[in-house]
This record gives C-alpha cells, structure tokens and sequence, in this order.
C-alpha cells in the first residue's frame, strides 16, 4: 500500500490507496496488531540467510550449495568423514595401547579408513618405527587396517594403492573386491598402538590424522 493520509479539522482524513498484487493470488489479511506470514508457493531465487532451517516436509533444494568447504554436522544418510587425530602426548602406556577413534551407532556402515602419518612417531632427534597400528573394533582388531609399522616413511596409508594392509572388513581374499562394515548395535572404533624399539610413553614427536568413511542411518 502506498499513499500519504491527509487529516482535516473535521477529524476526517482522505487515504489514497494503490491496489496490491499477489502473484499467485493468494489470500493475505492484514491486520495492524499481527504479523505477516509469507508463503512462497513457486521458485524463489533470494538467498537463505542467518540461522535458517528447512524443517518442512518433503523439502528439497534444486539449485547447487556452496558449503565453502565447512563440515555439515549430523548428516544422515549420506557417506561422510570423520576424522581424528592421534599425537605421540596421547601415547601413555608401555607396550600397547587401544585408543578409541569413532563410536558407530546402530545401523552405521564403515566404508573405509585412512591414515594420514603428519609426522613420524619419534623419541628426541631421532626417526624411526617406534610403534606399529592396526585398525578395527574389539571383535576384530585389524579388521579395517592391519598392523603395520609407523615412523618412516611419513603421507597416507591404508588407501586404496596400498591394499596389502586393509584388514577383512574392507577387503576379502581378492584385492578387488571392496566390502564394508555394518553395525547392528553401538559399537567403538579402535586403533591399537604397539610399542617397536621404545615404549609409547616415551615418544616426543608424532602426530597421525584417522579419517574413517561412515553413513549414519535415521
């Protein structure tokens, strides 16, 4: 609406009003002491804005996102990443030790896991495999990674190249044949470290990024 009221000493005021167009004909009441609810019935091409949820039923979102590659957190039914970082200050046993990386929850499928060694594992100056890895769960130990040595050389492991040492959750007796791990009730993650030519405890320098590949189902 448009217009300017113009009042009079007869306490009478002529208002000039300009018709309002709806574009899908809908119904819109005004009142002075409500607020207005908006419906948008066909395409919208504004931008999402602020601390907005999609919360209608059936919704979808037809055009591309840009995430500027920020983590979407809680996601279900799509493949993500976890990751998670282990450092030598998080080595405090002896000889062996089992560290929890992830928590699968009922109905989680593991695809994958990675390693990324950041920095070889080591005791003062010197590098070298002062401790061996494997990846799974308490029903299987190495059942997404084997126990194979880190130090040196640093860069990633467990991937696809180096097939050898995934354990029998992601690969079975041939190598081109890529299983997974589906959990029917909560079950942990686990890396094993075992102490080679110097106790965990004793390690200054190291640090290795876990990246498991998982789909949480609703």
């Amino acid at each position: 609406m448009a217009g300017q009221p113009t009042f009079r000493r007869a306490k009478r005021f002529t208002y000039f009003h300009t018709d309002y167009h709806a574009i899908y004909e809908g119904a819109v009441n005004h009142h002075v002491k409500t607020n207005q609810t908006a419906s948008v019935d066909g395409n919208s091409t504004e931008a999402i804005t602020g601390n907005k949820k999609i919360t209608a039923a059936n919704a979808s979102i037809d055009s591309a996102l840009d995430f500027m590659r920020n983590k979407i957190l809680r996601p279900k039914n799509v493949l993500r990443t976890e990751k998670i970082t282990i450092a030598h200050g998080n080595l405090t046993a002896t000889s062996s030790q089992t560290l929890t990386l992830f928590r699968a929850s009922p109905g989680d499928t593991v695809y994958d896991i990675l390693r990324n060694i950041t920095s070889p594992l080591a005791s003062g100056s010197t590098l070298g495999r002062y401790a061996k890895v494997s990846v799974g769960d308490a029903g299987d130990p190495d059942g997404f990674g084997k126990s194979i040595g880190l130090g040196t050389p640093s860069g990633w492991d467990l991937t696809t190249q180096t097939y050898i040492n995934k354990g029998e959750y992601i690969f079975n007796a041939s190598p081109f044949y890529r299983e997974f791990k589906t959990y029917t009730s909560a079950t942990l993650i686990q890396a094993v470290f075992n102490a080679s030519g110097k106790f965990l405890a004793s390690l200054d320098g190291g640090s290795i990024d876990f990246y498991i590949d998982v789909m949480s189902r609703a």
